[in-house]
């Protein structure tokens, strides 16, 4: 997600530019936002829908099964009967690697997805969710919001800016948030490590607290509890 885009007429909106507006209404970082909400909603359908699709098992065993994240989030999401059925062939899979590995004396088979089904959509996701808001920064519905509390995440704050072609107005965006809000954030820390000096012990913290909670999720994305 790195390339340059190129001038060309305005983007027109549909139902995913109005989702954007409303997700951008929310603390934290709107792409990451909306791609996680695509990510749950996918996995429900996928529990619902597609939990006996050979081809999409087949893959997914391929896979090794589902990444630490989204198997996490499918340990959320699922039931007894799907969880069983799912990894249940998972397990199979890796056992039966297992056993050709152990066969051939290299016993490097037994692995977990480091990139699954749901990383794939995830990524999908976020490159059309940057993309649909490089092609609008213009618009005068979103330029209202940046003075709200979200913020984006670090990595989709670089992104954009390679992104966009509206480069005076990220500009304006690249400032609000690192002169402004990322500078808040760092401040609220500071305050926070000002306030455990012996000196100043019993100085009750307030929203400063959490601040550094924020800044992970800045810096790893916004589906990091902040």
């Amino acid at each position: 997600m790195t390339e340059q885009r190129q001038p060309g007429p305005p983007a027109d909106h549909h139902i995913g530019f109005f989702k954007l507006l409303e997700f951008m209404e929310q603390p934290g970082c709107p792409v990451c936002r909306m791609a996680q909400a695509e990510i749950i909603r996918e996995m429900e359908h996928f529990l619902y829908e597609s939990v006996n699709d050979p081809e999409l098992r087949r893959r997914m065993r391929a896979d090794g099964g589902l990444c630490p994240t989204h198997g996490g989030l499918l340990a959320e999401k699922s039931d007894a009967l799907a969880g069983s059925i799912l990894v249940g062939d998972w397990l199979a899979a890796a056992r039966d690697r297992l056993k050709e590995s152990g066969k051939a004396g290299t016993g490097a088979a037994g692995r977990g997805a480091a990139s699954c089904h749901f990383c794939r959509i995830d990524r999908a996701a976020q490159r059309r969710i940057i993309l649909q808001l490089a092609d609008n920064l213009a618009d005068d519905q979103l330029q209202a919001r940046w003075s709200g509390p979200v913020m984006l995440c670090v990595t989709h704050l670089q992104t954009l800016g390679h992104l966009t072609r509206h480069r005076a107005i990220f500009q304006q965006v690249f400032a609000v948030h690192v002169e402004k809000k990322y500078q808040h954030i760092l401040d609220q820390m500071a305050l926070t490590i000002a306030r455990h000096d012996y000196q100043r012990t019993g100085e009750p913290l307030g929203e400063e607290r959490n601040a550094w909670r924020t800044a992970l999720a800045t810096l790893c994305g916004t589906t990091v509890q902040a």
